[in-house]
């Protein structure tokens, strides 16, 4: 049968007579018609699913033009990075990034920012940065790294596809995930309605270093929260392709290796969707290496500078990622020996230390004290309950704390309280079987990474809290590309005839698949998609997805206007914020009791802070009062005596129970 689709008209069929060419016309007209009143009739998509999957395209272009504008300001600064090109290009985008959260944070700390003056920053920035950010994209787009050359790298690129894909339809649909109902969103939204950086006494967590939640601020400011999480989402995808591009130095399935050791577990792809921050330390974790494995090369001196911005910028993320700095230091000083490396490690802290006192000295003018919320600040008895609130692992857990990690983080468990797969740890053996040329350019990272471990089970014997993979998110880059080296040393080496490789290959494969299976399972029974696609209504997605949290947060919407509900063991304030007041360090309880006594008097104290209802979270309650040894019976005694002096309104989802306090 002859392609209709090929056929070009032959001279004589060119010269179409009048009649021919209105024939034609009329034709083309009929076949517009029959479409448009065929689609009139049978609508492909409902306006309220249009207006949705519009909202989404808007969320994708808004992030896309932060991580531009990143891009751009740090191709201004730092030049455009010599033969490491790749890699630079994400170095570039966390340097402007970096910056940009800074400014955001100047502005907040002078009440300049709104949605209007948010959405004119861009528009100035787009006029400065403008043709930077379009030479940064170019650069991305004349790349040919990504393209696989052979049917196994094109089943790796699926698979990391397929996972991020999960991750980042999470991102687009409105966020259900803890600790972004806590703060990272929580946050944002006050501090936009406020127009400045304000310092709430219910949700201490605006102490912490907010790198991440400048950039979600700014986000939220020009869309709405899904724009914060889709460019959440874009740290994540800048960080592999910077792990990628790195490793694949070692070999092109190194690359592949080292990326689906950072994406193929459970706590690590899903969580790029969530609006956490954890993959903004990464992001920085990686600039940071990628740029110190260059640290002997040309103008050594700008590079440790710029290698310490980073590590400043990482501790910006969170307190937890400052390890960076001695990190770095540690391998500065292996990239280059002796006092030349002693010399630029020096540098590299002074700069590190230097881009994140902003965040210290944000904290010192607030509070008096710099490292709050979690050191002075006149929070002591919040600060002890805090730390000692989960006891330190055994001994053994933190001396052998990758493997401990591995083996026993499982994602909402306590503990690690995260699952980072088998692979980063499995494949690190292969280093050994390197040649040692390629060995010695893997020791600054073997360094950092090493460096990190120690201080990560340090600090797990100080709090159990600190035991926590996701606040040493800033390790994982260098993690993975170790591991990329451990693969391209095993596919060095041959067992007679059996090819270890293709064995550890084949091993890889089945882990990603198992890993794909799980997340395909766990997306179709959230199924975010029904939200984004508007298939459900926003209060049926979160009610479905958050349960009876979501419930208390409607009922609490219906209370009269004046009304102001304390929450006890509830934690997340995103969705009923300025109405509620949260416990966000799940202690209000406990601090109520020490400061001011009995149920009579905390009753009185709430009522003047102007609480007309206080909603109980059942379950929270239980789990502290079965595992939190901070409380005594004395505790709980008094708690039952103040609960029963309050009028019962209902009880909601089965877990909650509102009251009224007049």
């Amino acid at each position: 049968m002859p392609d209709l689709g090929d056929e070009r008209p032959t001279s004589g069929e060119a010269k179409a007579s009048k009649g021919q060419r209105g024939l034609a016309a009329l034709a083309a007209l009929f076949f517009f018609a029959v479409l448009t009143a065929y689609f009139a009739g049978h609508k492909p998509v409902s306006p309220d699913g249009l207006r949705s999957i519009l909202a989404a395209v808007g969320d994708l272009l808004l992030a896309a033009i932060v991580i531009g504008l990143g891009g751009g300001i740090g191709r201004r600064l730092a030049g455009h990075g010599g033969r490491n090109h790749a890699s630079f290009l994400v170095v570039q985008a966390a340097l402007g990034l970096g910056c940009l959260a800074l400014l955001i944070l100047l502005l907040l700390s002078t009440s300049l920012l709104s949605s209007a003056s948010g959405w004119a920053l861009v528009v100035l920035l787009l006029l400065l940065f403008g043709k930077s950010s379009l030479h940064w994209f170019g650069s991305w787009a004349a790349l040919k790294s990504f393209r696989p050359v052979n049917w196994m790298e094109g089943a790796a690129a699926l698979a990391v596809a397929a996972l991020l894909g999960m991750a980042l339809i999470e991102a687009a649909a409105p966020p259900v995930h803890f600790d972004a109902l806590v703060y990272h969103l929580d946050l944002p939204q006050r501090f936009l309605a406020a127009h400045s950086l304000s310092t709430p006494t219910d949700n201490l967590y605006w102490g912490l270093p907010l790198t991440g939640e400048m950039l979600y601020t700014l986000a939220m400011a020009l869309g709405r929260p899904q724009t914060a999480t889709v460019l959440g989402f874009a740290a994540a995808l800048l960080t592999g392709a910077g792990v990628f591009v790195l490793a694949a130095e070692f070999g092109r399935l190194a690359g592949w290796a080292a990326l689906l050791a950072l994406f193929a577990a459970p706590s690590l792809a899903a969580s790029s969707g969530w609006g956490y921050v954890d993959w903004w330390a990464a992001l920085y974790g990686f600039a940071l290496i990628a740029i110190v494995i260059r640290v002997d090369a040309s103008s050594p001196s700008r590079q440790a500078i710029l290698a310490g911005a980073m590590a400043g910028f990482a501790g910006g993320v969170k307190y937890t990622a400052a390890i960076a700095l001695p990190a770095g230091f540690m391998a500065i000083c292996i990239a280059a020996p002796n006092r030349r490396g002693l010399r630029l490690g020096l540098l590299f802290l002074a700069t590190g230390l230097l881009v994140l006192s902003p965040w210290l000295l944000k904290n010192a003018v607030a509070t008096g004290a710099p490292l709050y919320p979690y050191f002075g600040g006149g929070e002591g008895i919040r600060q002890a309950g805090l730390v000692g609130s989960v006891p330190a692992p055994p001994l053994g857990q933190s001396l052998f704390v990758p493997l401990a990690a591995t083996l026993l983080g499982y994602e909402k468990a306590t503990g690690f309280a995260s699952d980072i797969g088998p692979l980063l740890v499995a494949l690190l053996p292969g280093l050994a079987l390197l040649p040692g040329s390629t060995r010695r350019q893997f020791l600054p990272v073997g360094a950092y990474l090493l460096t990190g471990w120690l201080l990560w089970a340090a600090a797990s014997q100080l709090s159990g809290l600190l035991v926590q993979t996701r606040l040493y998110f800033v390790l994982l880059p260098a993690w993975a590309l170790l591991a990329g080296g451990g693969f391209a040393g095993l596919a060095r080496v041959s067992l007679g005839p059996v090819r270890v490789g293709r064995v550890v290959g084949a091993l890889i494969a089945l882990v990603v698949g198992l890993s794909l299976y799980r997340e395909v399972a766990a997306s179709v029974q959230a199924n975010p998609g029904s939200a984004v696609l508007a298939i459900e209504t926003r209060d049926e997605y979160l009610t479905r997805r958050l349960g009876g949290y979501y419930a208390a947060q409607l009922r609490m919407a219906d209370l009269p206007p004046a009304s102001r509900t304390l929450m006890l063991w509830e934690p997340r304030g995103f969705y009923c914020w300025p109405a509620c007041i949260p416990d966000a360090w799940i202690d209000q309880w406990y601090v109520a009791r020490r400061t001011l006594g009995s149920p009579q008097a905390i009753r009185q104290a709430w009522a003047s802070q102007g609480m007309t209802h206080l909603l109980l979270f059942n379950a929270g309650m239980d789990y502290v009062r079965n595992n939190d040894q901070r409380y005594s019976e004395e505790d709980w005694a008094e708690l039952d005596e103040l609960l029963q002096g309050l009028t019962p309104v209902e009880k909601i989802g089965g877990g909650y129970t509102l009251f009224r306090m007049e």
